[in-house]
């Protein structure tokens, strides 16, 4: 018996169709390991590790990246990284729609993957965790009087943070 899963199982499982496997495949963004496609009308077959691949892949889309972007992305992780063999499935990715971002051991800092720069994340949870601490410790009369927010001026974002990566 065949190990993996057939093309038809494996598009159930992680909710794809069996164009978008095989268009994958033709473009080289996941090929089958258990069996790789041998010419027309062969079957292929996907391991698991292939449907952990699929599914990054098949999320990243839904957010927006385009196959292509996803594959040179990829491309350009390969190169930098050439003791990562598998992108895909031993890395933690991250994305805006528009570009593909690389989590590095240092959750802070995470790397455009195509410019190859570093953008740095700010986790937000603990940040109100921590001001409400500090908050709650002051005395009553320390706290001073609170605008309501509606009567606060918007702030805007300064220019080039449209779309930036929070963690």
């Amino acid at each position: 018996m065949d190990e993996g899963f057939p093309s038809t199982g494996a598009c159930r499982i992680v909710g794809v169709t069996p164009r978008q496997i095989q268009y994958w495949d033709e473009i080289g963004l996941v090929k089958p390991s258990a069996r790789p496609a041998a010419g027309r009308g062969s079957r292929r077959r996907y391991s698991f590790l292939d449907l952990v691949r699929l599914s990054v892949v098949r999320a990243l889309i839904e957010r927006g990246l385009q196959p292509q972007k996803i594959r040179k992305s990829l491309a350009a992780l390969r190169e930098a990284y050439p003791e990562v063999l598998d992108p895909l499935g031993e890395q933690k990715l991250v994305t805006d729609g528009e570009r593909l971002f690389l989590v590095t051991a240092d959750r802070r800092r995470i790397l455009d993957v195509l410019e190859r720069q570093f953008v740095f994340s700010i986790a937000l949870g603990p940040l109100v965790r921590r001001l409400r601490g500090r908050i709650a410790r002051l005395p009553a009369g320390a706290r001073g009087p609170v605008r309501p927010a509606a009567a606060r001026p918007a702030r805007r974002a300064p220019a080039g943070w449209e779309g930036r990566v929070g963690a």
